[in-house]
C-alpha cells in the first residue's frame, strides 16, 4: 500500500527464502494474489500473525526464491573460505553445507536439485576436496527430522574418514537465529567439525541477488 501510494504502478515481491518449494513461499504467493488457495496450516499461521492479502490495485509479481542462485553460492563459498583460508589446506579438507529443509519428500527433492548445483558452484570456487549438502527437514515430524540429522551426521563422518581432518560446516540459512545458534550445534555435537554459524546475510552478494531476481 505504501509503495502504491508513493506512485508505484508495478511491484516485484522478492521472497528471502532458501527455496521456492515450501509452504512459506506459497504464503507469499497467496498474499500477493498469485496463488488462489493455501494449505490450512500455512493459512492459520497468517491469521495468527494478523497478516492479510495486499489491498492494492497494481500488479504484484513474485520472483523465485534463492534456489540455485550463483550469488548465494558465492556467499557460501566466502563463509567456507573464512573457516579454511589456506587454499592448499582446502584441497585436503571437506566442506558440508547444512540446510533447514521442507517436510514433504517431493519438496525435499526439489530443494536438493537446486542445492546440488549450489554445492557444485561452491566446490569449483573454493577447491575443497569434498563438498556435500544435506537438509535436516526442521519442521517435519520428529522421527523424520531425526532420520535426516542422522544421515547428515553419517555423511560428515564419511568426509572426515576421507580427509582425516575436521569438516568445515556452513549453514544454508538466510539469517542467524535459533536454528543456527542452537539446533544445528546440537545436531553436530560430538562430530569432528568446524562450525561458526554465519548465515547468508549480511552480505553484498545477497543485494545483487535481489537485483537479479527483479530484473529476471
Amino acid at each position: 500500500r505504501k509503495l502504491m501510494d508513493g506512485g508505484a504502478t508495478e511491484i516485484a515481491v522478492v521472497p528471502m527464502l532458501v527455496s521456492s518449494h515450501s509452504g512459506h513461499y506459497d504464503q507469499i504467493r497467496y498474499l500477493a494474489g498469485t496463488l488462489d488457495t493455501l494449505d490450512e496450516t500455512m493459512m492459520h499461521h497468517l491469521h495468527m500473525g494478523g497478516i492479510e492479502r495486499a489491498d492494492v490495485d497494481v500488479p504484484l509479481h513474485v520472483t523465485r526464491a534463492i534456489d540455485d542462485s550463483p550469488d548465494a553460492a558465492r556467499v557460501l563459498a566466502s563463509r567456507a573460505v573464512a573457516i579454511v583460508p589456506d587454499a592448499a589446506e582446502r584441497s585436503r579438507r571437506a566442506l558440508f553445507l547444512l540446510g533447514h529443509g521442507p517436510n514433504s519428500a517431493e519438496d525435499y527433492a526439489a530443494w536438493m536439485t537446486n542445492l546440488r548445483r549450489v554445492a557444485d558452484t561452491v566446490r569449483a570456487a573454493t577447491g575443497f576436496r569434498s563438498v556435500l549438502v544435506e537438509l535436516v527437514r526442521d519442521d517435519a515430524p520428529d522421527e523424520v527430522r531425526a532420520e535426516a540429522v542422522l544421515r547428515a551426521r553419517e555423511l560428515i563422518a564419511l568426509q572426515h574418514e576421507l580427509t582425516g581432518a575436521d569438516v568445515a560446516v556452513v549453514p544454508i540459512l538466510v539469517s542467524t537465529g535459533s536454528v543456527s545458534r542452537e539446533k544445528f550445534p546440537k545436531d553436530l555435537a560430538g562430530l569432528p567439525v568446524i562450525y561458526t554459524g554465519d548465515a547468508l546475510l549480511p552480505n553484498v552478494e545477497m543485494a545483487r541477488w535481489v537485483v537479479a531476481r527483479v530484473r529476471e
